[in-house]
Parts: structure tokens; sequence; C-alpha cells
């Protein structure tokens, strides 16, 4: 009868939705190829363009009028006051590129930059693992940790703040492959349980250069291109610990009776 129970127990505990092998879905993100026409445009950085930082749409025009495109542009620029880098979607790369970055001051790298959408239409739930991919070309052969050290990377945003980044998330949550030439898929994995501050809240995409260090490799240029995103079923840590606690009894139990 106790054997009999804890089957139930656990049948009924895998029924609720505690799958261990969950489902992948696709997340539709926005001109995830940079082929929109209506996001086509330049935020200059440099003396004569932006002064300091910026943060607005990349088809913007002018102070009243923005456009209508998904991704922002953002730039900070030495000491945060002068040389931003320049974000753009054109329709030449049809890729969001930074460029001018590596801007020296003593020798540091001193200038940052990301080309984002703060809400993507859909939000985080419990119990998933988000997987955020995106083609990366600095125009020369990489290891993931040059990409890192010098700071350019994807990320997660929950809200409009930085959920996960590839820069500083663990070894097993980032990876990055060759697909030809110099451009690379770089991957970041997030997985959210019950409780996470982020359940429920706009899920957003960062690609971005921010200064890590010194600038060793000679980049001045990143493009991003292809971003998807994927969310898998995940039981809660504590669940699965359950159920394999289970299984295990029920295996004892029944070879004392055997």
């Amino acid at each position: 009868m106790k054997i009999l129970a804890l089957k139930a127990v656990l049948a009924a505990f895998l029924l609720t939705g505690a799958n261990v092998s969950g489902q992948t879905i696709n997340i539709t993100v926005p001109n995830a190829d940079f082929s929109d026409s209506s996001n086509y445009g330049t935020q200059e950085g440099g003396l004569l363009g932006v002064l300091g930082s910026y943060d607005r749409r990349i088809d913007y025009v002018s102070i009243l009028n923005q456009g209508n495109g998904v991704w922002r542009g953002q730039g900070a620029g030495a000491l945060g006051i002068l040389l931003p880098p320049t974000t753009s979607i054109t329709a030449d790369t049809q890729k969001g590129v930074i460029s001018g970055i590596g801007v020296n001051v003593a020798n540091l790298v001193a200038t940052s930059a990301s080309i984002y959408q703060p809400d993507i239409g859909t939000n985080y739930t419990a119990n998933t693992l988000y997987t955020l991919t995106a083609d990366i070309d600095l125009g020369t052969v990489l290891s993931l940790d040059v990409i890192n050290n010098p700071g350019f990377g994807i990320g997660l945003l929950a809200n409009g703040s930085v959920l996960a980044a590839s820069t500083s998330a663990a070894p097993g949550n980032v990876s990055l492959g060759l697909l030809s030439g110099t451009t690379y898929q770089l991957t970041l994995s997030h997985a959210i349980y019950t409780g996470n501050p982020a359940v429920g809240g706009d899920i957003g995409i960062q690609l971005y250069q921010n200064p890590g260090g010194l600038l060793g490799v000679g980049v001045t240029q990143v493009a991003f291109d292809n971003i998807t995103l994927t969310a898998t079923a995940v039981p809660e840590p504590g669940s699965l610990l359950f159920v394999t606690l289970g299984s295990v009894l029920l295996l004892r139990r029944q070879r004392r009776r055997a």
C-alpha cells in the first residue's frame, strides 16, 4: 500500500508539469535579422555627432521624430563626456553594428555602447530555461576569452535591467562556435525558477560592447545578426530532487520485497 501511495504521489506530481525533459519553444524577436527598413538608421558618435551619451531609437531622425524601429541604440563616450561609439542598422549591412569603439584614454577602453530592445513583447515565466543566441563578427579570429575580456557580448534584460550577460555568466551557461570566416555564434542560457523577481517581467535583449580591460585585439567594430531566443520548461531544483528520492525509495522497497 505504501508503495502504491508513493507511486500515486509521484505520478500526480509529474502530471502537474514538473517535466524533466521540457518542451522547447521559439520566442519571436522583432526584427531579429535587422532586415526591417523601418529600423534603418545611424546614431552618430564623435564630436560632430552626439556629445557624451545617447539612448534612442536607431531610426532616429530628429528630436521630434524618432520613427518606429524596435531596436534602440545606446552609447557612452570616453569618461562619459566625448566620443561615444556609433550604433547603426543599414540596408547595406542588415546587421546591428557598433563601430568607433576602442577610443583610448590612458590606454584604457573608455567607450561603451549597446543595441537593445527593452521589451520584445512577452514575459518571463517560472521554471524556464531561456537561451539567447546571436551571430557576432569582430572581423578577426576569436576565442571566448578574447570576446569576454574587451566585453563584447549578449544579454537578457528584465524590465529594462540586466538579468544575465554572456561576459559574466558561468562557463556552462555561455558558448562560442565558429560559423564561417570570422563569424561566430554566441549563446547565453539562463534559468528562472519560482520566486525569481524576473518572473512576469518584460523580456528584453541587449547586444553590447562594454569595456572590460585593455583592448589588445585591435577591434574597432562589432556586428550582430540572426538573433534567436528559445524557452525550455525545466523543473524546480527541489522538485527534481523529490522525484529522484522518490524513485530511489521505490526501487529499494521493490528490491526488499523481491
